[in-house]
């Protein structure tokens, strides 16, 4: 990269749920030029409530909303150096020139040229952040869907305080879809994906594209400090990177899920498992058995989701 004057590369780091994202976080942030943030719920107009300031009066009304939220508040960004910073630019602005000014305070005692914002649902908006960011760029991080809801069933998110996954079903069909972005993506130049898998069994290897893309030709290192970046709340959930990557997590899940489980899964994801490159497994459960489990996965589903898309349509009525 470019010294001096150069501005700083905006990434934005893309997952589902656990699929590794902390672990390749932690790694990349190892590197002096680059500085990965944690995970926050930033307002910002495609997640979140709209974050345009229009008036010097709506900064306080978006600072409080801003750290009322647990996941940035850890950050520890000094909200009057923000809310100066913030005063200092002419209205009207909105979340690209803030998410901007929060990156630069949060990172700005680091050396970091390529600022990288954790945020895994942004899969699902990457034409908006093009526009909003022009000349940023995307990391995927992808994994054996099967793994993922395995340790999604295991795994208690620190908001709801329940575990992250239940259903079979559910997950599978969110990882075609998100699958299908990936691969709308995947050949355009300013968006990468790599796989868990090849992180865990050879960093090193599996790191050197990844800095290539994001363009970082200086590969000094320091010790990374991402895991005392996370929130306490959320480090039952991270402790893994803090050991050497474990080639067991790549296939842990076919000794800890139900058979039905894992038909549930392949039956509605099985093509594009494939097409990603990991294989189907082998289940000695009877059909009739599968058939039972994935009828009640479906209707567990629609008996979830029913409900809150009633409220919705009532809402906008």
């Amino acid at each position: 990269m470019d010294g001096g004057e150069s501005k700083p590369c905006m990434v934005f780091l893309l997952y589902m749920n656990r699929s590794g994202s902390t672990l390749l976080a932690h790694l990349l942030d190892q590197y002096r030029d680059i500085g990965v943030t944690p995970e926050a719920d930033i307002p910002d107009g495609l997640l979140l409530s709209t974050a345009d300031i229009r008036e010097e009066i709506d900064i306080l009304s978006y600072l409080d909303k801003l750290y009322r939220n647990r996941k940035f508040s850890a950050w520890n960004v000094d909200r009057d150096r923000l809310e100066r910073a913030l005063r200092g630019m002419i209205p009207p602005y909105g979340f690209e020139h803030i998410l901007l000014e929060i990156l630069s305070l949060y990172f700005s005692s680091s050396h970091a040229r390529v600022y990288i914002y954790k945020r895994g649902h942004y899969i699902n908006h990457v034409p908006e952040l093009r526009r909003l960011f022009p000349g940023c760029r995307f990391l995927f991080i992808e994994r054996d869907p099967r793994a993922i809801f395995e340790s999604q069933k295991r795994s208690v998110d620190s908001v709801s305080g329940r575990v992250m996954a239940v259903n079979a079903v559910e997950r599978a069909i969110k990882y075609v879809r998100t699958m299908k972005l990936v691969e709308r993506y995947s050949s355009d130049g300013d968006f990468f994906s790599l796989r868990f898998e090849d992180l865990v069994s050879d960093p090193d290897r599996a790191i050197c594209p990844v800095l290539d893309f994001l363009g970082v030709d200086n590969r000094e290192t320091v010790r990374s400090r991402y895991f005392q970046k996370i929130p306490e709340s959320q480090h039952h959930l991270h402790r893994g990177i803090l050991a050497k990557p474990a080639l067991k997590k790549i296939d842990e899940w076919q000794k800890v899920l139900r058979h039905e489980e894992i038909d549930a899964m392949q039956w509605i994801a099985g093509r594009t498992i494939r097409s990603r490159g990991y294989e189907l497994f082998p289940t000695s459960t009877g059909c009739l058995r599968s058939g039972f489990f994935l009828l009640w996965a479906v209707g567990h589903l629609l008996f979830r989701h029913a409900p809150a898309e009633v409220l919705r349509r009532t809402i906008k009525r």
